[in-house]
């Protein structure tokens, strides 16, 4: 799937994080990084699904990026 939009991108990336396709829903939401490296919300959702698959160490990575890009998150 071609991703051209930000808000399809997060959408079709969260549907895949809650039905459990962890890795689906990280490349998704790494092609949205691609069209805006810095959405904190796409980074957020990133971090949530490396949780998802239980790679911490991602997930913190992703987190850091969240609160340099936004100190009140």
């Amino acid at each position: 799937m071609s991703i051209t939009n930000i808000c399809e991108c997060l959408k079709q990336a969260r549907a895949y994080k809650d039905s459990g396709e962890y890795e689906l829903s990280v490349i998704q939401l790494k092609q949205g990084l691609e069209l805006n490296a810095n959405n904190e919300e796409l980074h957020l959702e990133l971090g949530r699904a490396y949780c998802g698959k239980k790679d911490y160490t991602l997930a913190i990575e992703e987190f850091s990026v969240v609160q340099k890009l936004n100190p009140s998150h």
